[in-house]
């Protein structure tokens, strides 16, 4: 009896939590909708299922300290326990102190409703880009491993500044890259926030972003983009210490794979493989999200543009102000028929043949080995033909904005990756040595990187 007494009132306390005057907004989001823009397919291991990334609700209530946010998925939060490091038999809870590793939300928050102001470019590797109409003042990026996030992002936009200075300069001075490094030490402070007080119940997270960020409580009529992808927990393992260029691919995001993948979260056969690997977005109907993340175009360098909305009021007449005037690529009919029979082909196994020969290209089959398991012909039966662009009417709302870029966008969307000279092996001991005293890696993740380095010697 005093058990079920107990549980009712951990359970009235629980639901009673975003209950009150004290409750911001809370809006809903559709249920089974984290394909991203329809094609995403979840890791084929234990760490996943369908409904880990399926955000249900997005809540806020305010805090004596600030605004508490809460974000709600369709399965229960999956928590650290005693999961291991995919590198070695290190238990992942050595490093990973919030109890949940499999999952990012980024919010991304337009404070002042005014068009073409504020910034523009995602977190890394993130392929989208807000409405030219609800740029961002604020970030949150709720990550499983905050100040390592943190710590990774201010190291890629340094090295986009001093890059900046160079090519203006020359050179840099010791006086210059310290007030590179302060300068970029307050952008992030003013514009980006990694919540550490983070509490996991159930199926929902809940984490405070203090009232010194958003200077007060968050408002329902700011505009509001939340968007939920896989996380990759380990990224410091992988970092720039072995040769791997900071976040330019991602910053603690998973990137997708055609197929089924292990270890990643993989696309449908005739998937684009350049869509965002965004698993969900709140919005109101699964429809304009599927729409939203398919605007993006690779020819013209153009990433998916996704509108912040408002939490009040929460329908779809929301949607309205954000026509598509383009015909969105069909997440499953984006492949060229060559490039269709050739992935079919590996996900069956088989070796693909070296070049087109005579048999292949009229479908005869080829004898010995190298015969492919799928053809054009094939593939063409099947009724899978490459989209029909409709011509542009007018300027879609989702072009590249033609407003200049802020500072962050400069920096953010800047690639430091492909002049940058090797660092020698003293710096990149020196380095690691710093990061372990600051208590941003483990003295595991330290002896295991010292070990590398040193093994390339």
């Amino acid at each position: 009896m005093l058990r079920m007494m107990c549980f009712w009132m951990i359970a009235v306390l629980f639901l009673g939590a975003f209950a009150g005057d004290d409750v911001l907004f809370s809006v809903e989001d559709p249920r089974g909708d984290d394909f991203g823009a329809g094609a995403i397919l979840y890791p084929a291991n234990g760490d996943y299922a369908k409904g880990d990334l399926d955000l249900v609700r997005f809540e806020a209530k305010a805090d004596r300290k600030g605004t508490l946010f809460r974000v709600v998925f369709a399965n229960k939060v999956r928590t650290v326990g005693t999961r291991t490091s995919r590198d070695s038999p290190e238990p992942l809870s050595n490093f990973l102190r919030h109890d949940f590793f499999n999952l990012n939300v980024d919010i991304y928050i337009d404070t002042d409703g005014i068009p073409a102001s504020g910034n523009a470019v995602s977190l890394p590797g993130r392929r989208i880009q807000l409405h030219e109409r609800t740029r961002w003042e604020k970030t949150v990026c709720l990550t499983p491993r905050p100040p390592e996030a943190r710590s990774l992002l201010k190291d890629f936009m340094l090295k986009a500044r001093r890059e900046q200075e160079r090519r203006r300069l020359g050179n840099l001075n010791r006086e210059a890259a310290r007030a590179l490094k302060k300068e970029v030490d307050q952008l992030v402070e003013k514009e980006f926030f990694f919540p550490t007080r983070i509490r996991v119940r159930g199926n929902a997270i809940e984490f405070l972003v203090p009232n010194d960020f958003l200077a007060g409580k968050a408002q329902p009529d700011w505009r509001y983009l939340v968007v939920v992808s896989g996380a990759d927990p380990e990224q410091r393992l992988d970092w720039r210490f072995m040769g791997y260029q900071g976040v330019v691919r991602g910053l603690m995001i998973q990137p997708l794979a055609r197929g089924r993948a292990i270890e990643q979260f993989g696309l449908e056969l005739d998937a684009d493989a350049d869509q965002p690997p965004i698993v969900d977005v709140l919005y109101p109907n699964v429809a304009f999200q599927k729409r939203m993340l398919a605007t993006f175009d690779v020819n013209e360098k153009q990433l998916a543009a996704l509108p912040a909305l408002p939490m009040v009021p929460w329908n779809d007449s929301l949607t309205a102000a954000y026509p598509v005037e383009v015909e969105a690529r069909p997440a499953s009919v984006s492949l060229h028929v060559t490039e269709r029979v050739a992935v079919a082909n590996r996900m069956a196994g088989d070796r693909e043949p070296s070049k087109p020969t005579r048999e292949t290209r009229d479908n005869t089959p080829q004898r010995g080995e190298g015969k492919p398991v799928i053809t054009r012909s094939d593939v063409v039966k099947q009724g899978i033909k490459p989209p029909t662009r409709k011509p542009l009417v007018d300027a879609p709302p989702h072009v590249i904005p033609t407003t200049p870029k802020s500072q962050v966008d400069t920096l953010l969307d800047t690639p430091t990756d492909d002049d940058t000279p090797q660092r020698s092996t003293v710096e990149r001991l020196r380095e690691l040595q710093q990061l372990r005293d600051e208590k941003l890696i483990t003295e595991a993740e330290y002896q295991k990187l010292r070990a590398k380095i040193l093994a390339e010697l």
